[in-house]
């Protein structure tokens, strides 16, 4: 027999209200705040600073370092040369030291295009650790979803089981027909199956986030909150977050180390002399000599060098250029997909969500006293779980919105506490 008050508790566990109902952080409109989770910013942190591709950026930005170092030195470095002749019994003996001295500053432009390659390395160290951070959310999103539904589909068996049971008690006692037996018995079938479709769902949902996550939680995954703060964004907040987006940052730092190239090209145009200093004997007597040599940029003028490294800049610049304008329209996207989905979820809490637990509560108070039939009794029930689900789906879609908006406007580090530069 089915007992008043079991449904209504049973669809409000499953529609995610007593699910991952972690406390929202407060944040002001325009700058996010640090969720309070402690327990989701500890493994977010692990996730993101052990995961191997974090390792390799960080990596590539103490190569970059290192690189800028070497380009610091100089260029050039002394060579010794000893010279000895023997002719009609005069010996010459020379001991000379020569120099190639830059005078046309190839190594500061060497130090500007190895700056500029920190700089991207520093970038794609930023954008690594951020997609890596908003993988994990998502996965995270996707496993609690999982993991509702799931146990939603226990509860449409508890309910179709319940059901089937009080069905064949009145089919016994001669008050139902075998056909509404059989369409009861057939609801409790495709409640089975439903569920065990849930639960594969549940296992995928769990092995991916352990793909991922540095190590599996001590007893649970970490909540992800269901209130989450409006997002108003004006002119200048808008530009400021582009301008720190990290694949701006690296397309912008691209371009300057292109521009550095060019400068280094036309450097490396410009001869270099040689300088060299000598001292020797001849005869037992004692000279000192000094020579200067300067090579003939004639046969090859490296004008070729400097017109291709030109045409990379320009590649450079309209990439660059690009990547900002599809960084902004994805934020601008992001926001007002984030506003429509957070104000549906909203309605959906204040509204649907009270009339679906009072809708259960009723059909099953009409079911015990017999004044809904086996048939309206299911159609109704199935609409009652489906919006449910519905529901669930729309807490995904408001988690997406959110985590995109965080990847968009290069929020996710500040959300999740996280430090994804190179001073750690």
């Amino acid at each position: 027999m089915m007992r008043k008050g079991t449904t209504r508790a049973a669809l409000a566990a499953a529609c995610g209200t007593l699910l991952v109902a972690a406390p929202a952080s407060p944040q002001s409109p325009s700058v996010t705040q640090r969720v309070e989770s402690p327990e989701l910013l500890e493994l977010a942190r692990q996730t993101v600073y052990r995961h191997p591709e974090v390792l390799a950026a960080r990596a590539a930005v103490d190569a970059s370092g290192a690189f800028r170092s070497a380009a610091e030195r100089p260029l050039y470095n002394p060579e010794i040369g000893i010279e000895f002749e023997d002719r009609l019994h005069h010996e010459t003996r020379i001991l000379a030291i020569h120099q190639t001295v830059d005078i046309a500053g190839q190594r500061g432009a060497r130090v500007g295009v190895a700056a500029q390659e920190s700089e991207r390395a520093a970038s794609q160290l930023t954008g690594v650790s951020r997609r890596i951070a908003g993988e994990f959310l998502h996965l995270l999103g996707d496993y609690w979803t999982a993991a509702s539904q799931d146990e939603l589909a226990e509860t449409r068996i508890g309910l179709m089981r319940s059901f089937a049971d009080l069905t064949l008690r009145r089919r016994q006692a001669g008050d139902l027909t075998q056909v509404e037996l059989n369409s009861a018995n057939l609801a409790y079938a495709q409640a089975e199956i439903a569920h065990a479709t849930a639960e594969s769902a549940l296992t995928a949902a769990d092995q991916a986030l352990r793909a991922v996550a540095a190590a599996p939680p001590p007893a649970s995954w970490p909540a992800l909150p269901i209130e989450l703060q409006p997002i108003t964004v004006d002119g200048p907040v808008l530009e400021r977050l582009l301008a720190g987006l990290p694949e701006i940052r690296t397309r912008r730092a691209e371009a300057a180390m292109a521009e550095a190239a060019v400068e280094l090209r036309v450097r490396e145009r410009r001869a270099n002399p040689v300088l060299s200093l000598g001292i020797g004997e001849e005869d037992d007597e004692s000279f000192v000599a000094f020579n200067v040599s300067m090579p003939l940029n004639i046969r090859n003028r490296y004008v070729q060098e400097v017109a291709a490294a030109r045409a990379v800049q320009t590649m450079s610049e309209r990439e660059a250029e690009n990547t900002e304008v599809r960084a902004r329209q994805r934020l601008l996207a992001a926001r007002e997909r984030y506003r429509l989905t957070r104000e549906a979820w909203i309605a959906w809490r204040q509204s649907g969500e009270p009339s679906l637990a009072g809708q259960a509560e009723l059909l099953e108070r009409l079911v015990l006293a017999g004044e809904l039939s086996t048939t309206d009794y299911l159609v109704q029930l199935n609409q009652t779980l489906d919006a449910a689900m519905n529901a669930l789906e729309l807490r995904r879609e408001f988690w997406r919105s959110w985590f995109e908006w965080l990847d968009a406007s290069g929020q996710t580090d500040a959300w999740l506490g996280l430090d994804t530069g190179v001073e750690r």
